[in-house]
Protein backbone atom coordinates (compact mmCIF):
# COMPACT_ATOMS: atom_id res chain seq x y z
CA UNK A 1 0.00 0.00 0.00
CA UNK A 2 1.11 3.83 -0.80
CA UNK A 3 -0.09 6.67 1.29
CA UNK A 4 0.65 9.97 -0.57
CA UNK A 5 -0.37 12.82 1.32
CA UNK A 6 0.03 16.68 0.42
CA UNK A 7 0.97 18.72 3.63
CA UNK A 8 -1.03 16.83 6.26
CA UNK A 9 -0.27 18.86 8.93
CA UNK A 10 -1.19 22.13 7.49
CA UNK A 11 -3.23 24.55 9.74
CA UNK A 12 -2.58 22.07 12.96
CA UNK A 13 -1.17 23.10 16.35
CA UNK A 14 2.24 21.52 16.79
CA UNK A 15 1.23 18.56 19.34
CA UNK A 16 -1.57 17.68 16.70
CA UNK A 17 1.05 18.10 13.99
CA UNK A 18 3.74 15.74 15.63
CA UNK A 19 0.93 13.04 16.24
CA UNK A 20 0.31 12.88 12.47
CA UNK A 21 3.63 12.24 11.86
CA UNK A 22 4.26 10.08 14.82
CA UNK A 23 1.41 7.90 13.12
CA UNK A 24 2.75 8.45 9.33
CA UNK A 25 5.93 6.95 11.02
CA UNK A 26 4.31 4.03 12.61
CA UNK A 27 2.30 3.11 9.31
CA UNK A 28 5.71 3.36 7.44
CA UNK A 29 7.59 1.04 9.72
CA UNK A 30 4.29 -1.60 9.36
CA UNK A 31 5.77 -1.31 5.82
CA UNK A 32 3.34 0.72 4.35
CA UNK A 33 5.08 3.27 1.98
CA UNK A 34 4.39 6.91 2.67
CA UNK A 35 5.15 9.47 0.82
CA UNK A 36 4.19 13.05 1.84
CA UNK A 37 4.88 16.69 1.72
CA UNK A 38 5.14 18.79 5.07
CA UNK A 39 5.09 22.48 4.92
CA UNK A 40 7.98 23.95 7.75
CA UNK A 41 8.71 20.84 10.10
CA UNK A 42 9.92 21.67 13.20
CA UNK A 43 13.20 20.07 14.03
CA UNK A 44 11.73 17.20 16.13
CA UNK A 45 9.59 16.32 13.25
CA UNK A 46 12.09 16.54 10.74
CA UNK A 47 14.11 13.77 13.09
CA UNK A 48 11.28 11.37 12.51
CA UNK A 49 11.97 11.76 8.27
CA UNK A 50 13.80 8.65 6.99
CA UNK A 51 14.59 10.05 3.63
CA UNK A 52 14.11 13.57 1.67
CA UNK A 53 13.96 14.96 -1.70
CA UNK A 54 14.53 18.24 -2.40
CA UNK A 55 13.50 19.60 -5.05
CA UNK A 56 14.57 23.07 -7.25
CA UNK A 57 12.37 23.23 -10.47
CA UNK A 58 11.47 19.99 -10.14
CA UNK A 59 14.99 19.39 -10.39
CA UNK A 60 16.72 16.81 -7.68
CA UNK A 61 19.49 19.41 -5.33
CA UNK A 62 19.15 15.97 -2.65
CA UNK A 63 17.32 12.41 -2.17
CA UNK A 64 18.37 10.01 0.61
CA UNK A 65 18.89 9.18 4.41
CA UNK A 66 17.08 12.65 5.69
CA UNK A 67 20.00 12.45 8.64
CA UNK A 68 22.71 12.59 6.31
CA UNK A 69 21.42 16.05 4.36
CA UNK A 70 23.54 18.31 6.75
CA UNK A 71 26.75 16.05 5.87
CA UNK A 72 26.09 15.79 2.37
CA UNK A 73 26.12 20.29 2.71
CA UNK A 74 28.90 20.00 4.42
CA UNK A 75 30.43 18.38 2.10
CA UNK A 76 29.77 21.17 -0.27
CA UNK A 77 30.76 23.40 1.96
CA UNK A 78 27.30 24.84 3.79
CA UNK A 79 27.84 23.90 7.12
CA UNK A 80 24.34 24.40 9.18
CA UNK A 81 24.65 27.02 11.79
CA UNK A 82 24.00 25.93 15.59
CA UNK A 83 20.88 27.99 15.44
CA UNK A 84 19.31 27.17 12.12
CA UNK A 85 16.46 24.43 11.97
CA UNK A 86 18.13 22.13 8.79
CA UNK A 87 14.63 22.94 7.05
CA UNK A 88 15.34 27.09 7.04
CA UNK A 89 18.51 26.67 5.86
CA UNK A 90 17.52 24.37 2.84
CA UNK A 91 15.23 26.98 1.92
CA UNK A 92 17.73 29.76 2.66
CA UNK A 93 20.26 28.31 0.29
CA UNK A 94 17.78 27.65 -2.63
CA UNK A 95 16.03 31.27 -1.97
CA UNK A 96 19.04 33.45 -1.35
CA UNK A 97 20.67 35.09 -4.42
CA UNK A 98 24.13 34.42 -2.66
CA UNK A 99 27.01 33.16 -4.83
CA UNK A 100 30.29 31.15 -4.52
CA UNK A 101 32.55 31.25 -7.12
CA UNK A 102 30.11 33.77 -9.15
CA UNK A 103 26.93 30.91 -8.93
CA UNK A 104 24.06 31.16 -7.10
CA UNK A 105 23.74 28.72 -4.53
CA UNK A 106 21.31 26.90 -5.68
CA UNK A 107 22.93 26.55 -9.35
CA UNK A 108 26.26 24.73 -7.00
CA UNK A 109 23.75 22.81 -5.26
CA UNK A 110 22.08 21.22 -8.67
CA UNK A 111 25.03 21.12 -10.03
CA UNK A 112 26.93 18.88 -7.99
CA UNK A 113 24.16 16.65 -7.17
CA UNK A 114 23.96 16.23 -10.76
CA UNK A 115 27.90 15.77 -10.74
CA UNK A 116 27.26 13.04 -7.68
CA UNK A 117 23.99 10.89 -8.39
CA UNK A 118 22.00 12.43 -11.24
CA UNK A 119 19.81 14.91 -11.36
CA UNK A 120 16.21 13.89 -13.15
CA UNK A 121 12.97 13.41 -11.33
CA UNK A 122 12.98 10.38 -14.05
CA UNK A 123 16.17 9.02 -12.11
CA UNK A 124 14.26 8.71 -8.90
CA UNK A 125 10.85 6.79 -10.27
CA UNK A 126 12.65 3.46 -11.14
CA UNK A 127 13.93 3.50 -7.58
CA UNK A 128 10.66 4.23 -6.33
CA UNK A 129 8.38 1.54 -9.17
CA UNK A 130 10.93 -0.87 -7.85
CA UNK A 131 10.24 -0.75 -4.24
CA UNK A 132 6.52 -0.71 -4.90
CA UNK A 133 7.07 -3.86 -7.34
CA UNK A 134 8.47 -5.58 -4.81
CA UNK A 135 6.65 -5.44 -2.53
CA UNK A 136 3.49 -6.13 -4.83
CA UNK A 137 4.97 -9.20 -5.73
CA UNK A 138 5.88 -10.52 -2.32
CA UNK A 139 2.95 -10.19 -0.10
CA UNK A 140 3.82 -10.19 3.53
CA UNK A 141 3.27 -12.88 5.58
CA UNK A 142 1.98 -13.38 9.04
Amino acid sequence: PILLLDEPTSGLDSYSAERIVELLEQLAQEGKTVITTIHQPSPQMFQRFSKLLVLVDGKIIYFGMAHLVTTYLATLGFTLPLTYNITDYLMQLILDPARVNGKEVRDVLLREWNTRAGNDLEDVVPQIRKKFSFRQNHPRSG
